[in-house]
């Protein structure tokens, strides 16, 4: 039985309690122990300490003097004006024309500091290049010589850094997914900036309102050590607090209860951490049900697509948040309005209600939380039990949670070399290791927070300051509960109490009535979002390579044109007509799965993909890895085919709850469960029964469980004795696009190109470009083309095939778009007018 523990930080040097008692006594020593915090918690919060020699402060703003040089560590809690802090030293260093560069993880946020400071953002200096002649602000992303800002480390020698936000930035760097191809190349150049400037007469200055030893640490390593960092830690906490009102039910039905009560008296702040029209609560689906309830109000939503459409009112907004928010009755916000934004509007805002998925760690929350700066409105926050965005193997310590990544990289790698014997990685040059203990350290403080995610935000919120309350319903659940042990008291007066009694009960069965209608509602419009946006998608022209990659990197874009960029990555993921059917499955994350089906079904094609991964990985990152990007498959396969999995997808064979090949595989499962987790990202239920694990793997690893196909009576005439009997079931809709995929990998085989590599698996832009591998001439191609056309003829099935092919983006449109062989088009068109009648013929 497990035992709850609890941790008291004495505040001296007294080695114990007994002596902390002799020199301070008992009132003392209670007074910590209502102190105290769970141990959980403790172990999260010692992440977040720090432990250099530190420069107390007790501002309510600060007012730093900064050194010239060197490098400044601040850490002062929100609201308390890191910001504008800055303002002074930058317009000091622009006015010798020192140069100065502040480093953001988000474009938003910092184009929003470069106009408090008095900076120009690198994407705006074409308007005029002389205003970025002392400096600029540019994304983490941005920080390599091939992008707009043609980063050049060495030009900045002597200059001041600012990183504002440091602990995100840091983060973005190691962990981001828009970093994934130039990761490698990025951690360098941030690692030569930071020699080439405190190696100077540079300055570096690195605040956050939750700065600790991790980021401190990180700074000093990229520098080369040798560095004394002066840290300056503000206590200053506000006098006023601020009233956050928790609801602890399994969904946040009652919190839109409230909401909906409160809509339309003033102003309202949404904060959610859910964007898509996936998530039942997200900014989409929540702005749809009340523009729906509430026509009448001005409703403004704002996330990362709205504020990027020049066509939205949300366009912009982020420049100027306080004008541009104040005449709505809803502001509706995903995370893009999160630190280093500012909401100043006082007595504006009647209530913020806070959604929390766990998509974002509980740090980033209380920062969403924090960004309307008048303590006087109250807070309502729901927030999901256990957070949905943890990383590798879920490890809360980064040691091992680093270990797993180099014990699953090293298998994929061993398997890969018995193939290939000249593949080789040096673990110290290649993986960039310094780099990925970081990224684990991070990691692992990430996982720590959302284990039990709510719990955690409540305590952070709590330890801010803030009053915790509890929601409506549960204070009328409560009062319920006291009304009835009065009742059920002999010495109490029953009539009284009994009224009282149901009274509350009505009203409590009322809230729940309520917020059931609330939620089915909540599910309804999201299916129907869904399906609309589903259709969209589908419904729109397949633009050309060129064209996608032009969309693709635009910064501004229309719902349209996001639309039209999403549809060319389904359509060439898949490599089938886009439907509004697969959309939604591709929505639901089935992609993955459906590709660990076709590699298991083709193992051959598995080892060709990976190594192709790790060679292009090498080559983004010129010679250099972070281990963290490697996403390898080839273990995955193996393992599940170790377990007997090949027999349990043979269309042909039937189970039962007995058979060899269930009891065998459920047997290894468990015997190897810690290879489970670190391969296959499963914990298998020892108390399980057998058909139940494997179920759970299939389920989990290709998204099919066993179909139970009939049941039959048991042998030894038991009456009403029935056993289940089971088959693998697979929807011909896969082996469509499996089809496509084979069909695919061979030809390219044939050919000697890269095999199933990033066509099916990973975002478009990974496929190599025209430079790395030129494209066979028009002759060439027009032959190769026309072996394929006339091949469909030997088919029985031509003409459904040939349809097909005329829809697929490898066929005539790419042919046509890519390469302009419009001769081609109309000499194929001209073949085709005798093979259809004229009913039937294609547009």
């Amino acid at each position: 039985m497990k035992c709850p523990a609890w941790v008291i930080t004495l505040p001296g040097p007294d080695k114990g309690v007994d002596d902390f008692i002799v020199h301070h006594g008992e009132h003392q020593f209670d007074e910590l122990f209502t102190q105290a915090t769970d141990l959980e918690y403790w172990n999260y919060q010692k992440e977040y300490s720090i432990t250099y020699p530190v420069t107390k402060l007790n501002s309510r703003y600060l007012n730093l003097n900064f050194p010239e040089q060197g490098l400044v560590c601040i850490k002062s809690g929100k609201g308390t004006g890191k910001t504008e802090n800055l303002i002074k030293l930058i317009q000091e260093s622009m006015g010798i024309g020192r140069k100065v560069l502040v480093i953001s993880h988000r474009i938003q946020l910092g184009r929003s500091i470069c106009k408090r400071l008095g900076l120009v953002w690198v994407e705006d200096q074409k308007e005029n290049p002389y205003d970025s002649i002392f400096g600029f602000g540019l994304c983490i992303d941005s920080l390599h010589p091939l992008s707009q800002a043609k980063f050049n480390p060495s030009e900045w020698e002597d200059a001041i850094i600012i990183l504002d936000e440091v602990e995100q930035i840091i983060w973005h760097l190691l962990n981001s997914s828009t970093c994934t191809d130039k990761r490698a190349i990025l951690c360098r150049m941030f690692m030569e900036l930071m020699q080439t400037v405190l190696g100077s007469d540079g300055l570096v200055v690195a605040q956050d309102a939750d700065l600790s030893d991790y980021a401190i640490d990180y700074l000093i390593d990229c520098a080369g050590g040798n560095i004394i960092p002066q840290v300056y830690v503000n206590e200053y906490k506000h006098n006023q607090q601020r009233k956050i009102i928790v609801y602890n039910q399994s969904n946040p039905s009652h919190l839109i209860t409230k909401l909906y009560e409160s809509v339309g008296k003033a102003p309202i702040l949404m904060v959610l951490d859910s964007q898509k029209v996936k998530g039942k609560f997200s900014c989409i689906n929540i702005e749809s049900q009340l523009r729906e309830s509430f026509p009448e109000l001005k409703i403004l939503r704002i996330d990362s697509e709205t504020v990027a459409d020049e066509t939205h009112e949300s366009f912009g907004c982020m420049e100027d948040i306080n004008n541009h928010i104040k005449d709505y009755d809803v502001v509706i916000t995903s995370p893009t309005i999160g630190t280093g934004v500012s909401i100043d509007l006082v007595n504006h805002f009647q209530a913020i209600f806070g959604i929390f998925q766990g998509a974002i760690n509980v740090k980033d929350a209380c920062q969403f939380l924090a960004r309307v700066r008048d303590l006087n409105v109250p807070c309502h926050v729901w927030a999901a039990n256990y957070g949905c965005g943890q990383i590798g193997n879920r490890q809360t310590d980064w040691k091992p949670l680093l270990a797993t990544q180099n014990k699953v990289f090293k298998r994929n790698l061993q398997i890969l070399q018995e193939i290939d014997l000249e593949l080789s990685i040096d673990f110290d040059e290649q993986l960039t290791p310094k780099h990925t203990k970081f990224w684990a350290k991070f990691a692992a403080r990430v996982n720590a927070g959302q284990w039990k995610f709510k719990n955690t935000l409540v305590r952070e919120l709590e330890a801010e300051g803030h009053i915790i309350e509890l929601s409506e319903f549960e204070k009328t659940s409560l009062e319920c509960e006291r009304l009835l042990g009065e009742v059920l008291d002999p010495l109490a007066e029953v009539p009284e109490f009994t009224e009282q009694l149901k009274g509350t009960v009505q009203k409590l069965h009322h809230l729940e009535q309520t917020a059931k209608n609330h939620l089915e509602k909540a599910t309804e419009t999201r299916d129907k979002n869904q399906y609309s946006y589903a259709k969209f998608i589908a419904a729109q022209f397949l633009v050309s390579r060129n064209q996608y990659e032009e969309l693709k990197s635009k910064r501004k874009k229309t719902q349209d044109e996001l639309a039209q960029q999403r549809h060319y990555e389904i359509s060439y993921r898949y490599g089938v007509e886009v439907s509004p059917e697969l959309v939604l499955r591709d929505m639901a994350g089935d992609y993955p799965k459906l590709r660990l089906h076709y590699y298991l079904l083709h193992p051959e094609f598995v080892h060709q993909r990976d190594k192709h991964h790790l060679q292009k990985q090498l080559e983004a990152g010129e010679g250099k890895v972070c281990l963290q990007d490697i996403k390898l498959l080839s273990a995955q396969v193996q393992v599940l085919q170790l377990l007997g999995v090949e027999h349990l997808l043979n269309p042909d064979a039937e189970f039962t709850l007995e058979s060899e090949e269930i009891l065998e595989f459920a047997d290894k499962v468990i015997t190897y469960s810690r290879d489970m987790r670190d391969y296959l990202g499963i914990s298998p239920d020892s108390k399980a029964s057998p058909i139940r694990i494997v179920q759970d793997v299939l389920r989990n690893k290709i998204g099919l469980p066993l179909k139970c196909v009939r049941q039959i009576k048991l042998p030894d005439g038991t009456r009403g004795t029935r056993q289940r009997v089971y088959a693998f079931d697979c929807p011909t809709w896969r082996y469509s696009i499996f089809d496509h995929w084979l069909e695919r990998d061979l030809l390219r085989e044939q050919e000697g190109t890269p095999q199933s590599i990033n066509n099916i698996e990973v975002v478009v832009s990974d496929v190599p470009e025209s430079e790395s591998a030129p494209p066979a001439g028009e002759s060439e191609l027009l032959k190769r083309f026309w072996t394929q056309f006339w091949n469909l003829f030997t088919c029985t099935d031509w003409k459904p095939r040939l349809r097909k092919l005329l829809k697929i983006p490898q066929a005539l449109q790419w042919v046509a778009e890519e390469l302009q062989t419009q001769p081609i088009l109309e000499d194929i068109f001209r073949t085709l007018e005798g093979f259809f009648p004229t009913d039937e013929a294609l547009n």
